[in-house]
């Protein structure tokens, strides 16, 4: 458990150094409408990861965001 700031590229970033450190994380995003925030992190970087290192690095990891409720926290 790590307490980090709301800051959701950092959230997956350091979701992806423990992967590929041997921890399986499971990241929680505040709400998913700020998922696209985190693209890079999530679509280039942690989805790349085995192909990128030629097979010898895996990133396991879940990405929790939730949706609904009607908050519309994004906009």
């Amino acid at each position: 458990m790590r307490n980090t700031p709301l800051a959701e590229i950092g959230i997956a970033g350091m979701a992806l150094g423990a992967a590929v450190g041997g921890i399986r994380p499971v990241a929680e995003l505040q709400f998913a409408d700020f998922v696209a925030t985190a693209g890079d992190e999530i679509f280039n970087q942690i989805s790349k990861q085995p192909y990128v290192s030629g097979g010898s690095l895996e990133a396991p990891l879940t990405i929790f965001a939730p949706s609904g409720a009607g908050i519309g926290a994004g906009a």
